[in-house]
């Protein structure tokens, strides 16, 4: 996975908004304009049979109870945030760690796409800014699609130029075992990574995982 500077591909303003509203990376797209430029036709083709690359997926289940109390204390203090900058950053941070990169995320909206440029080393503030009003002007890259839905649980493709994708389901409250062995009701949220086994394996994969699913049950270390 390399967090290098992706070039701006060369395309039409109409391809440019329709590919961004169906949520597909340009650079994922083959253009047959002129000098390889990426026209309407070209995203009406790939929207209509998108190239999925092969992929495994890993998923996990995160404990979010400690993440919800933060969020309602930041609140407190006067700053709003949702889950979502959160798990951006966690996502980024546990690529740092497991894979020893810096992370340009892809992160797909209702009408389009976000690029989060080095997202382990933006604070929540800015990320949840970037969330709030997408830049359109930068273009589509990064090497992991986040995804969030309001459903239980679900799996996103893996989808070129990206080498992984994050499907992350909403937060509800399900019965967990607790430490005595009893059962609770405590808030979680359902997870799964999809990853191209050309560069990520089932172990990195699962270590990814783990560390991600470590950092949102202790949310404070996002922070740091």
């Amino acid at each position: 996975m390399s967090a290098a500077p992706v070039a701006r591909i060369p395309a039409s303003p109409l391809a440019r908004r329709l590919a961004r509203e169906a949520g597909l990376p340009l650079d994922g797209i083959t253009g047959t304009g002129p000098d390889g430029r990426v026209i309407r036709r070209d995203v009406e083709a790939a929207v209509r049979d998108p190239v999925v690359t092969p992929y495994f997926s890993v998923r996990g289940t995160a404990r979010v109870g400690k993440l919800l109390k933060l969020l309602r204390r930041l609140e407190d203090s006067g700053v709003a945030m949702t889950v979502l900058p959160v798990v951006l950053k966690a996502a980024a941070h546990a690529s740092r760690q497991t894979l020893a990169v810096t992370v340009d995320l892809s992160v797909t909206l209702h009408g389009g796409t976000l690029v989060l440029r080095e997202a382990d080393r933006r604070s929540l503030t800015s990320i949840a800014a970037a969330l709030d009003a997408p830049d359109a002007s930068e273009p589509v890259g990064g090497v992991m699609t986040v995804l969030a839905l309001d459903a239980e649980e679900f799996t996103a493709p893996v989808v070129p130029p990206q080498r992984a994708a994050l499907a992350v389901g909403a937060v509800r409250r399900e019965p967990v075992v607790g430490g005595d062995g009893r059962l609770k009701a405590r808030h979680v949220m359902r997870v799964t990574l999809s990853a191209d086994p050309r560069a990520i394996d089932v172990t990195a994969a699962t270590a990814w995982m783990a560390a991600f699913l470590a950092l949102l049950a202790d949310p404070v270390r996002v922070l740091a």
